[in-house]
């Protein structure tokens, strides 16, 4: 499944501490080189069962429709003509 991808939000400020917010986490850059990174376990946990729910949906919608179109057609039982019948 393609998804698009999530853009993140950088201040342009020259100030410190630069922060780089993502879709699930925060990474705060300081002026002394030490990073902190900062996690949203309740969205990314989120948007990990939407799409667990998501694909398990449409898997569900189409084990029904193939259900379906097996069971409204039918197969012809035609015998195929070998070789020495066609001479």
């Amino acid at each position: 499944m393609a998804t698009k991808k999530k853009s993140t939000k950088e201040t342009t400020n020259s100030t410190w501490p630069k922060v780089t917010q993502g879709s699930h986490s925060t990474i705060t850059e300081h002026e002394d080189g030490s990073v902190d990174m900062t996690w949203d376990w309740d969205k990314l946990n989120r948007d990990i069962n939407d799409a667990i729910n998501q694909l398990s949906t449409s898997q569900t919608i189409n084990s029904e429709l193939s259900a379906q179109t097996r069971k409204g057609t039918s197969k012809s039982k035609t015998k195929k003509a070998s070789k020495n019948e066609l001479v």
